[in-house]
């Protein structure tokens, strides 16, 4: 098919463009979008993916005369949606077809507008037809005539939950309207493109087309930099230095994260480069349009931005992208640097300025595995149950009414959830209805009385733990931050995982210009209580926003060049090394190379230092995780709570020392292994990091309830989802063979290069906030050894030693008290609440059993600590019989030291049992334990 077979309408407006014609991508996406054909459409940034789709579907519309809404024209971001409305107002607006937008910022007499003067054509995020289906109503009815679906840019979403909530809207179109509109998928840089069209087709009986241009020959130069990072205090200003030589107007230099935009920005500004701005999330609508708009003019030289203008919205001729750091994978290095060079003659340049030598490698190879067309394939998670729930209670609120059979279909065709089971629907539902989130009303699901108290109109009506009623749309959501607070004054703001991961009561951070020492972290209302302190010690360096890791694609790549001497004399003429950059690699080789690389010869090598072990693997962050996973819960069930750990794709950094051989052999079989690590996961703060994502869409308030089956299992399963627990099988099985090797050698042989990324990273602890919950729950009803709670709750002896005698004490919510098992002589733990019991249970009953209960012996107690003892002789018949004889002569209800020993001299003194931190009211027992003990010890008859 070619252009000559479009209607004239069209024709007529190619010519109107100034095109010559149709290029080739767009000519070979006619027939099959024209045949009705599924398809994805992949190509470079420049290439005219968006005509290739819209132009067969316009040539429809005007040849059928479409009810309105015949086109839903789809975008992963808002900030898309003006950009995209203009082009497609373009030709629509000389065809007869109106064109609206549906975002959040669209003025209201827009949105009136849309619901009087239905359009053919509307531009939309997925939370935008979520919102339709869901709520609104009035508007929702116009989908029956839905022909056609656009989804742009969709790489952006298919490897995430997004995807996943995309997938099962669809079919709730599909299904709601009994429609099957022909879905169209665009894609700049994608890794899995045909699964990514079988996610978006579901249900669908149409044909699937793969449309790509397998020869495009876009060209790509790619420079790598290499500014060093050291020392810290200078890298900044040497970076904007670096930068401001690279800047060739228009350029966008891409930043890890929001802060170091900001940052950079005053930077350059001070060294009196003053013509760039800052384009991220946190800016408002306004500013970022105006900032875009700036662009389009050529008024500014440079825009600093994290991942807002890495789509295509069309921001101007650039010239040229910058990227700070490492771009981690073949696709985001594709993604970013092609938004320069925009058409298919333009070469799209890029600079990637790194600040450390391993970075210089890891850039070197993302850019060969870039140019080679080696990308990173893209897989959403199997079937979420937090974005499950979310479609099951938004297909409640739309109103309509709806049967547990209707919710099972739409799931299950949704090739994400295939595997999901009728059982498995009426698990989450029965859950969801429990948790008030869905209520059955006349034998159909309806919303339930939870859903209002959670997801708030009124923002002035909202309590600590609600949510605005527009968030219950959107899986999209800046990271969930802790609150600063010092005496009622807020200082600041922490991302939530950075609190999880890395920080502890006792640490101190860096924030608001002074140094502060964390006294409390509440976890459930989300603050963090600090206090001014000048020491610097133990501080905790500031991560902010986390990015991908290092993809295994580009460590394999990697792997092969550290294998190469020759690498610096066979780099590509498409990657440019500069002269820094090049020293690096060359320096590399001639002092690092060699038995000291993990990554060549099938060999993991392990170093050990005097209080610190590393393990380089190479294996990729996955891997390593499950790795770090293991060390962490070994180290902290055995060694001590103060242990931490540091990850990278690289390798893991442990403190103390472990032994990792041994850790690693002792798995027999991979279901041990996988029950391990989600024991280890339990304790991990990525746990508490993604119950706190997922359980306000299972209806979970406040904090969540450890006993919660079907929440903890649901965050484990997602957890291991994004771990390698299969290849670390493989690893383990290899060292058993010894097809793998794991050489140990001094810490100070490690490569400095290896040792200084890991340095760089701040630790990882383990999120036990307070074990007081774990042991005195595992108290009721019984009586423990300090030796068996440690072994029961896997914590570290001395962990459990210290904390028993901390709940001893006065003012504890839920207190503790000790006794002597006689039949063991040992010391055991139960709950002072529980002490009734305790006395009458056969177990233990014997403990509190004297042999002769009318010997008298000598009971000395004292109120405080620097007090004198006060006297008493009595016996266990008499105590019981008149406890108040007694106990009214103790001027406390509470006592620091209760003692007991026989009124005669001798030996038997020397065992004289004594108690600490005890209420009044227990004197009786413990001392009929006491001498029970001694009489035991005695051996009277």
């Amino acid at each position: 098919m070619s252009a000559n077979e479009l209607s004239p309408k069209i024709r007529k407006l190619i010519k109107e463009k100034g095109w010559k014609g149709l290029n080739e991508l767009q000519i070979k996406s006619l027939s099959p979008i024209k045949n009705g054909d599924n398809v994805i459409i992949t190509a470079p940034t420049g290439f005219g993916k968006t005509e290739s789709g819209l132009l067969p579907v316009l040539d429809m519309m005007v040849k059928e005369n479409p009810e309105p809404v015949a086109l839903l024209y789809i975008t992963p971001m808002k900030a898309l949606i003006n950009d995209i409305v203009k082009r497609i107002s373009w030709w629509t607006e000389k065809l007869g077809f109106i064109v609206a937008r549906k975002h959040g910022d669209v003025p209201q007499a827009e949105k009136v507008m849309r619901l009087r003067k239905k359009p053919h054509i509307l531009v939309s995020t997925p939370e935008s037809l979520k919102i339709d289906l869901d709520w609104s109503s009035k508007f929702r009815t116009n989908y029956r005539n839905l022909r056609w679906i656009i989804v742009d840019e969709i790489h952006e979403i298919i490897g995430n939950k997004r995807g996943v909530q995309l997938a099962i809207l669809l079919e709730r179109l599909r299904s709601s309207f009994g429609i099957d509109p022909q879905i169209i998928a665009l894609s700049a840089t994608i890794g899995s493109p045909q699964r990514a069209l079988e996610i978006l087709s579901g249900s669908s009986r149409r044909r699937k087309s793969v449309i790509s241009l397998p020869n495009a020959n876009k060209e790509f130069l790619i420079k790598i930099s290499y500014v060093d990072g050291t020392p810290e205090i200078d890298r900044l200003t040497r970076l904007a230095r670096k930068i401001i030589e690279e800047i060739e107007p228009l350029s966008i230099i891409f930043v890890p994260s929001r802060h170091s935009a900001e940052r950079l920005q005053e930077e350059l500004e001070k060294l009196g480069y003053k013509e760039v701005m800052v384009h991220h999330s946190s800016i408002s609508g306004k500013i970022k349009e105006h900032v875009e708009e700036l662009m389009r003019k050529g008024k500014v030289k440079a825009v600093i931005s994290t991942r807002t203008l890495e789509l295509g919205i069309d921001v101007g001729d650039i010239k040229k992208i910058i990227i700070i750091g490492s771009p981690n994978t073949a696709y985001s290095l594709l993604q970013k640097v092609g938004r320069s060079g925009h058409s298919e003659e333009e070469v799209s340049k890029g600079t990637v300025i790194t600040t450390s030598r391993l970075e210089v490698l890891e850039a070197y190879s993302t850019a060969l595995n870039a140019l080679k067309g080696l990308i990173e394939p893209q897989e959403p998670i199997d079937c979420p149950l937090d974005v499950i729930s979310r479609e099951i209670v938004g297909m409640a609120l739309s109103g309509n009414p709806l049967k547990l059979s209707d919710v099972h279909q739409i799931i299950t065709n949704s090739k994400i959830c295939r595997s999901f089971t009728l059982k498995d629907t009426e698990t989450i539902t029965n859950y969801l209805i429990e948790k008030r989130l869905l209520s059955w009303k006349n034998n159909h699901l309806s919303i339930g009385p939870l859903f209002f108290k959670i997801w708030k109109f009124n923002k002035n009506d909202r309590k600590w733990w609600s949510r605005e009623f527009s968030e219950f749309f959107t899986l999209i959501s800046d990271s969930d931050s802790f609150q600063v607070r010092s005496n009622g004054t807020i200082i600041g703001e922490l991302d939530s995982t950075f609190v999880y991961r890395h920080l502890r009561v006792g640490d101190n951070i860096r924030l608001s210009g002074s140094t502060w020492k964390i006294i409390d972290i509440d976890d459930n209302s989300g603050k963090i209580e600090v206090i001014r302190t000048e020491t610097s010690t133990n501080e905790v360096p500031l991560w902010r926003g986390g990015g991908s890791s290092t993809s295994i694609e580009v460590l394999n790549t990697l792997r092969d060049i550290l294998s190469d001497k020759k690498t610096v004399e066979k780099i590509q003429k498409n990657v440019i090394l500069d002269e820094n950059a090049r020293m690096v690699i060359s320096t590399f080789f001639e002092k690092d190379a060699g038995e000291n690389l993990p990554f060549v010869e099938n060999k993991i090598i392990l170093y050990e230092g005097e209080n610190e072990i590393i393990i380089f693997t190479g294996l990729g962050q996955r891997i390593n995780e499950a790795i770090a996973l293991l060390i962490l819960m070994e180290l902290t069930s055995k060694i001590s709570l103060n242990s931490s750990v540091k990850i990278s794709p690289y390798g893991v950094a442990a403190s103390p020392k472990i032994d990792v051989v041994g850790l690693l052999s002792k798995f027999d079989s991979k279901k041990q292994l996988d029950e391990t690590i989600e024991e280890a996961i339990k304790r991990s703060p990525a746990l508490q990091e993604k119950i706190k994502e997922i359980q306000y869409s299972l209806g979970v308030i406040g904090k969540a309830d450890e006993e919660d089956a079907l929440l903890i299992s649901e965050a484990i399963r997602q957890i291991k989802l994004s771990l390698d627990i299969e290849g670390l099988w493989d690893i383990i099985e290899k060292l058993k063979t010894s097809e793998l090797r794991i050489l140990t050698k001094k810490l100070e042989e490690a490569p400095a290069f290896l040792v200084e990324e890991l340095r760089t990273r701040p630790y990882t602890k383990p999120w036990i906030r307070d074990s007081t919950i774990a042991i005195t729950n595992t108290l009721k009803g019984y009586a423990f050894t300090e030796e068996e709670l440690s072994e029961i709750l896997m914590l570290p002896h001395k962990t459990i030693s210290n904390k028993l005698k901390e709940l001893r004490k006065p003012n504890n919510k839920t207190r503790v008290f000790r006794f002597i098992d006689v039949d063991t002589s040992e010391w055991r733990w139960a709950l002072v609440e529980e002490w009734k019991e305790l006395i009458d249970n056969d177990e233990f009953k014997e403990s509190f059993t004297p042999l002769d209960p009318s010997q008298p012996f000598l009971l000395q107690v004292r109120t405080t600590e620097k007090s004198q003892y006060v006297s008493f002789i009595t016996s266990v018949k008499e105590i019981f019989s008149n406890p108040n004889n007694i106990l009214s002569k103790i001027p406390s209800d509470e006592l620091y030291e209760l003692k007991i020993l026989p009124i005669a001299q001798g030996f038997l003194r020397n065992f004289s049992p004594r108690y600490y931190f005890i209420p009044k009211e227990l004197i009786p027992i413990l001392f009929a334990n006491g001498v029970t003990a001694l009489q035991r010890l005695e051996g009277i008859e």
